[in-house]
């Protein structure tokens, strides 16, 4: 896989692999970086700025308090703090502006029309899960839950019953029209069986 953080930036490859090791991220751990990895390499030649969009991807759930609206603010905070003076600064904004749309799995309006464009990419990438194999998908739902294990059944099942039910009342769960095609009717398909378990 591509990974030319990686090489940009060995000490922090390293660091952050550890920090997404820690105990009890049982879904947005290190295997989750390489999935991203592996759609990275795939859609590589559609990125604007395939620097920003990898620097993303590395930052985007470094912080990760499960139940936190913080973490996206804060892996944004974090990102900036550790690339200072070592990237770009156009690069390191706009990996800012990934990082924290992920908060709402939308693009933020009057996104320059490149950025949005990357933007769009790295959201549905990171949203790729949705539409996988039911095997895959179900696993990721473990893991989930495994990660707010803290919560009781009858506090967390009907809030991650409403949050996947937000993603199926959207005309388009994914922006890219790569993605749409590709995912949208597996995703719709699981989120649909699961929404339904959960009630």
């Amino acid at each position: 896989m591509t990974s030319r953080f990686a090489e940009r930036f060995p000490d922090l490859a390293d660091s952050l692999r550890t920090r997404y090791d820690a105990p009890g991220r049982t879904y947005h751990n290190w295997a989750h970086i390489q999935a991203l990895l592996s759609h990275y390499d795939r859609h590589l030649d559609k990125m604007h700025d395939p620097g920003a969009v990898e620097i993303a991807l590395y930052y985007h759930d470094v912080v990760y308090v499960p139940g936190s609206k913080a973490n996206e603010t804060e892996s944004a905070m974090t990102m900036v703090q550790e690339l200072d003076g070592r990237a770009v600064e156009a690069e390191v904004s706009a990996a800012d502006l990934i990082i924290r749309a992920t908060a709402a799995h939308a693009v933020p309006k009057g996104t320059p029309r490149n950025l949005a464009h990357d933007c769009a990419l790295f959201l549905d990438m990171d949203l790729a899960i949705l539409g996988a194999e039911p095997e895959a998908f179900d696993a990721f739902d473990a893991n989930i839950r495994a990660e707010f294990s803290m919560i009781p059944d009858e506090i967390f099942l009907p809030r991650r019953r409403a949050a996947m039910q937000t993603f199926l009342e959207r005309e388009r769960i994914y922006i890219t029209d790569a993605f749409h095609n590709s995912h949208d009717h597996a995703a719709r398909r699981n989120l649909t069986m699961l929404v339904n378990r959960l009630a």
